[in-house]
């Protein structure tokens, strides 16, 4: 398993100036080391908080995510902050996980903090997010969420940890810094796990004054690494996963955990907010997750290539019940006429396992793919693929089967919402 390197940025926030903060972080982003895996920014880190949503909340594809996107690429590594987010209308604070190869992952920040002028319109998001860098598993979080342990557990299952580190973005005032430096030990002592905490400093103009105190923690609580307070500063360190495996064998807490699960129990409890699906599992225990559920997300992907005026397609890759990969048709935006939404999905599912091989994985595609994708998928060696409408015109299946021998493959779910999609969109192009 590789170690992870990870940056923090640490920084003053210019009040309500997106492009003056933008502008900021490129300069400082010019100091981060070659061979950083991560790069992290405090909460709100291009508006600051709280901001007035009707107002500065931007669109998926607004200029803060392509900012993000651009920053991704030039510095081949993944990068993450948040912002106030309108997704078909719903305004959220909402963390994005930006990878080099433009995919990404959102989590909306479950705990709003009313009390802080976080209201009304943003809503609380319902799902957590665990995602995959390096053989890692992340689990990304935001500022209030971190007084709230049963949001950030850790689970086990028959030696088998949900995530292995844990990162918390804020806006942290220093009135209540004995607070956050108290929670971050406390998160990663009971969670067996690394964990992150990126504040901001400077004031705003409602006189709250922040002065960093950004860290990085170990599973024991020790403080590994941290800023200086009040100085902009760039932190980098490297996590240590043979330390972390270490420290859990010779310490073995996580089997007694309530709630955790070993060989004889046969339900695992998930934090993941999901339809239940009576479906059996191949190991015997009960999934809450339904290929209609992934359907739906990447349905959501084709949506987005809709709105991007790409033919609607979309594609997700799930591992472990996890979803490791978003995609959606870039055909166009890219100007490269492979990438499909499950080219993209395979080298992001690739990168997140940090392996060639998705032997474990299940592709969700909202069309049948093509010849030149089911050979990607061959190649890959894919588990399983689930895909809605069928494709007779340029399907692979009327070539014959050309996945590997071993993938099993599903067909028809959502086939009519995904069908009406496609077929709306070239009735508009005719």
């Amino acid at each position: 398993m590789n170690n992870l390197a990870i940056t923090i940025i640490q920084s003053n926030l210019l009040w309500e100036n997106p492009e003056g903060n933008l502008e900021h972080f490129d300069q400082l982003l010019k100091e981060v080391p070659s061979g950083t895996d991560l790069v992290l920014f405090p909460e709100t880190f291009n508006t600051g908080f709280p901001v007035d949503p009707l107002k500065f909340a931007e669109t998926p594809d607004g200029p803060t995510l392509n900012w993000l996107r651009t920053k991704a690429q030039e510095l081949h590594a993944v990068v993450c902050g948040t912002m106030l987010l309108n997704v078909d209308g719903h305004y959220h604070n909402s963390l994005v996980w930006m990878r080099p190869d433009s995919s990404y992952e959102l989590y909306h920040k479950r705990h709003t903090f009313a009390i802080g002028g976080e209201k009304e319109p943003i809503e609380s998001g319902t799902e957590s997010l665990i995602v995959t860098l390096n053989g890692w598993k992340i689990k990304p979080m935001v500022c209030y969420d971190i007084r709230f342990p049963i949001w950030a557990r850790n689970q086990y299952l028959d030696g088998t940890f949900d995530y292995d580190l844990g990162i918390f973005l804020a806006n942290f005032p220093s009135s209540r810094i004995f607070v956050w430096d108290t929670l971050l030990m406390a998160r990663a002592i009971e969670n067996q796990a690394y964990f992150i905490g990126v504040n901001r400093i400077g004031d705003d103009p409602e006189g709250v004054h922040y002065n960093g105190d950004s860290q990085v923690i170990s599973p024991k609580g020790e403080v590994l690494a941290n800023t200086e307070p009040d100085i902009e500063a760039i932190l980098s360190y490297t996590l240590d996963y043979e330390k972390l495996q270490i420290f859990r064998s010779k310490f073995p807490v996580g089997r007694d955990w309530d709630g955790a699960v070993t060989q004889t129990s046969q339900i695992r409890l998930d934090c993941h907010v999901a339809p239940q699906s009576s479906a059996p599992r191949n190991d015997g225990r009960l999934s809450i997750f339904s290929d209609e559920y992934y359907m739906r997300q990447a349905f959501k992907e084709a949506e987005l290539a809709l709105k991007a005026e790409e033919i609607p397609i979309g594609a997700v890759v799930v591992c472990n019940d996890k979803i490791i990969a978003r995609a959606h048709n870039q055909t166009e935006m890219l100007n490269d006429v492979t990438a499909h939404a499950e080219m993209l999905a395979i080298t992001a599912a690739a990168n997140a396992l940090g392996a060639k091989y998705l032997d474990e994985c299940t592709l969700y595609v909202t069309l049948e793919p093509c010849p030149m994708c089911a050979g990607a998928l061959e190649h890959a060696h894919i588990g399983k693929v689930v895909y809605a409408a069928e494709d007779p015109k340029n399907g692979f299946s009327k070539y014959g089967n050309m996945l590997h021998p071993k993938t099993k493959l599903v067909t028809g779910v959502m086939k009519e919402e995904c069908l009406a999609l496609l077929t709306d969109f070239f009735k508009k192009k005719r």
